[in-house]
């Protein structure tokens, strides 16, 4: 047996040198790269039909995403070399067959048998493993950030649907007070209580619900194709939202979710893998400057988000808890007065176009106070809702793969 490089001895030092790597290499998820929890059972094609709930959509996209998959197969095949490039090269196994019979001390020699090791220069081995391991960790970092990508898509689509679900809602509801109101105004005519142009109004505002009712139902139908296409089924599958959803609550502050997101952003973990990578490289300077400018749009995004977060939160908790009430009441009351000849056909008009607008408000903040909080579980890289923030985030020693409980789920 012969050995190459610093021998023996050398292979233990390096050996040493980097078990702390070596030692963690079971803990990297090769099996695994989603950071999010995955649903116990993926849901069929079938089980979209119909009005569907939103972690049921979000679960078909994490499941057959063609980005995440790329992203999760490149990732698990990056932590599989982890293992190889911690191992010394394989050995060498030589045989030799002589023409002739050699002459040596020990007596003629028809075949000789060798066997050769390579051992890696001091600090090589624990070198080439950790470059592996945090390019692997990074790969995992990018699968999340795939994950938490699409995972924002498909609810800001959904919670398009959702809206102009709601909308189309509140046309129709509306139909029949505006048919009263045409009726009204056709027997006020008929006793010269009214003008014929009072008819006509009250008529063509008639005509023109449902005209927008008819636009409402095709931007229905284009988002739901939309809906479709992110979870890469035919554009002609038609996913209804849930008609009711509770409302989640953010409770942290602004500056709480900055300190999570640089907890827990894929994207600066992915940079601080590449640093540590870089540490003996004259690609490191880049690296940092890479992670700090990523930090500064991150911090800059989340900042944006939750004041968007926050418009459309307390908006809506005034259009839902006073304003809609009242334009309610102010329509009934408006219908009566003007049967009795109390009010004039213009204010009714006017207050029933309020409430018209009122209502499609309320039900667009909805769906924009949720797009919001899915953009926000993006920019931070974990749930935002009412849940206590857990220690940590990604590991301070970045040479260990992360082991400390996660957050919950972007759902």
């Amino acid at each position: 047996m012969r050995g190459e490089g610093r021998g023996v001895r050398g292979h233990a030092e390096a050996t040493g040198a980097s078990s702390s790597i070596i030692n963690h290499q079971s803990s990297i998820p090769v099996s695994q790269t989603s950071y999010l929890l995955q649903p116990e059972e993926t849901p069929a094609v079938e089980g979209l039909a119909g009005p569907v709930p939103v972690e049921t959509v979000v679960a078909y996209a994490l499941a057959n995403n063609p980005e995440i998959q790329a992203a999760r197969y490149r990732a698990r095949s990056l932590g599989a070399r982890v293992p190889q490039a911690a191992s010394l090269p394989d050995p060498e196994l030589m045989t030799t067959t002589f023409l002739r019979a050699m002459e040596t001390i020990d007596g003629p020699q028809e075949f000789m048998l060798s066997v050769s090791q390579r051992f890696p220069w001091f600090g090589k081995l624990p070198l080439r493993s950790r470059v592996a391991y945090h390019d692997a960790m990074a790969a995992y970092a990018e699968a999340m950030t795939a994950e938490l990508r699409v995972v924002e898509q498909v609810k800001r689509a959904y919670y398009e649907v959702y809206y102009l679900q709601r909308a189309v809602e509140v046309i129709r509801a509306l139909q029949p007070r505006i048919k009263d109101v045409v009726e009204i105004t056709k027997t006020k005519y008929e006793n010269n209580q009214a003008g014929l142009e009072s008819l006509y109004q009250a008529q063509t505002e008639l005509s023109n619900l449902r005209i927008r009712l008819v636009e409402l139902e095709q931007e229905k139908r284009e988002a739901q194709a939309r809906l479709a296409a992110l979870l890469h089924l035919p554009p002609q599958t038609r996913i209804d939202a849930a008609a009711r959803f509770d409302r989640t609550k953010v409770t942290h502050t602004a500056r709480l979710l900055v300190d999570l997101a640089e907890s827990y952003t894929p994207e600066l973990d992915a940079r601080r893998r590449e640093i540590s990578r870089d540490r003996a490289s004259v690609a490191l300077a880049r690296s940092a400057r890479q992670y700090a400018a990523g930090l500064d749009e991150v911090r800059r995004e989340v900042v944006e988000l939750y004041a968007q977060f926050t418009q459309h939160d307390q908006v809506l908790e005034i259009l839902g808890a006073e304003i809609v009430p009242r334009a309610e009441q102010t329509l009934d009351l408006s219908i009566e007065a003007y049967d009795v000849g109390k009010l004039p056909f213009e204010q009714l008009i006017q207050n029933y176009r309020d409430l018209l607008d009122y209502r499609i408000d309320l039900h667009q903040r909805e769906a924009l106070r949720e797009q919001a909080i899915a953009a926000l579980e993006r920019a931070v890289g974990c749930a935002v809702t009412a849940w206590p923030p857990p220690p940590g985030g990604y590991p301070a020693d970045e040479s260990q793969p992360p082991e400390a409980p996660l957050p919950p789920p972007a759902r």
